[in-house]
């Protein structure tokens, strides 16, 4: 018996996606490269609340959010039909949140942690656990993964 996990059902292979980074201006990088360095705003941003560095927080905010609406677009390719579920535009709320926030002179930790977490649950969640193992499946069919 031989499997197989391609595109059957999907309109593209994510393993083709090619995305161009808003905030580094980085141009055609693949996915896996892309989400790096999604991860690395956003990890950065939960780092600063940690510790206490608002400065880091305000750096870091407007390029994962322009981040995340670069990768809106992605999604869009396939999620055309319903945005409202997969989208930024779902978690604005808590990105404004997030952004008000870390403008006070003191910035509450339990404020920024809980629009970070939400947009966490409610964005990146869901997606990673359905699109990271089939991202990775497509990558290895098509002779893309890492050795």
């Amino acid at each position: 018996m031989r499997f197989y996990w391609g595109t059957r059902g999907m309109k593209y292979s994510m393993a083709s996606f090619r995305l161009n980074d808003p905030a580094s201006k980085r141009r055609d990088l693949t996915l896996k490269e892309y989400m790096h360095l999604l991860a690395d705003s956003y990890y950065g941003i939960q780092n600063g609340i940690a510790k206490g560095r608002k400065v880091t927080v305000r750096k870091l905010l407007p390029e994962f959010e322009k981040r995340l609406r670069a990768l809106d677009k992605a999604c869009m390719k396939c999620h055309w039909d319903e945005p409202e579920k997969y989208s930024l535009m779902t978690v604005m709320d808590e990105m404004n949140t997030l952004k008000r926030e870390a403008k006070r002179y003191k910035p509450r930790k339990a404020v920024l942690n809980r629009a970070l977490y939400t947009i966490h649950r409610d964005v990146c969640q869901g997606c990673h656990v359905i699109h990271v193992p089939v991202y990775q499946i497509q990558e290895a069919w098509e002779g893309k993964a890492e050795k």
